[in-house]
């Protein structure tokens, strides 16, 4: 898939001038500035370029878009910045072992790159929940981390799906879900437990 894509699984050399691991924002961003100062220049990303940020429906605090941009935007600029300027981008391959000593980077298959300088770009990988539905909803509804000013926006969600739920005479369709969530993710956030206790108390409530 990647190959027809046109992005490559394999390196073009066995040494370069700058290896940055991860291909998020601030790894594409490197490239970027590498190559264009002549670098050679390689991005190793073991999924696709872009990072989390690449799944963001939108980010309103980057630099240079004043409007926001979606995460998937933003990815497929950089990543073709990077490439017009000459910068290898390296998809599917995994690190096994990075040897400060000699700058060498280890690859899955058994290769192995030379760097006259690493840059580590890593980003971070999110803990997925083994419950059903949850990559079928992740991103629309089920969320990693909600910045305080969403509050009001899910407040006002969930208590027009309530009402809407309690005139039309019938049990409002998300509790089971997020009490399923809320089970799987645990009892020791305070906001799992809140979560728990508002939803008991709107059943008690809706059985009276």
């Amino acid at each position: 898939m990647a190959e027809l894509l046109g992005l490559a699984t394999e390196a073009g050399a066995a040494e370069y001038d700058v290896v940055i691991v991860g291909a998020d924002p601030a790894g594409l961003a490197a490239a970027v500035h590498a190559a264009s100062e002549g670098r050679r220049t390689i991005v190793i990303e073991r999924e696709a370029p872009g990072g989390q940020a690449g799944a963001s429906s939108r980010i309103e605090n980057y630099l240079g878009f004043p409007s926001g941009v979606s995460g998937d935007e933003l990815a497929s600029r950089a990543l073709q910045q990077a490439r017009r300027l000459g910068a290898e981008i390296l998809v599917t391959r995994s690190i096994t072992r990075i040897d400060a000593a000699t700058r060498h980077v280890h690859l899955d298959g058994g290769d192995v790159l030379r760097a006259r300088t690493i840059i580590l770009a890593c980003g971070v990988a999110w803990r997925r929940l083994s419950i059903a539905g949850f990559d079928r909803l992740a991103g629309k509804g089920i969320s990693y981390g909600a910045a305080r000013s969403e509050a009001r926006t899910r407040t006002a969600w969930m208590s027009t799906s309530w009402v809407r739920a309690t005139r039309q005479g019938r049990r409002p369709w998300a509790f089971g879900p997020v009490k399923r969530v809320a089970a799987a993710v645990g009892e020791s956030s305070m906001a799992i437990a809140f979560v728990h206790q508002y939803l008991k108390d709107a059943e008690t409530q809706l059985d009276q």
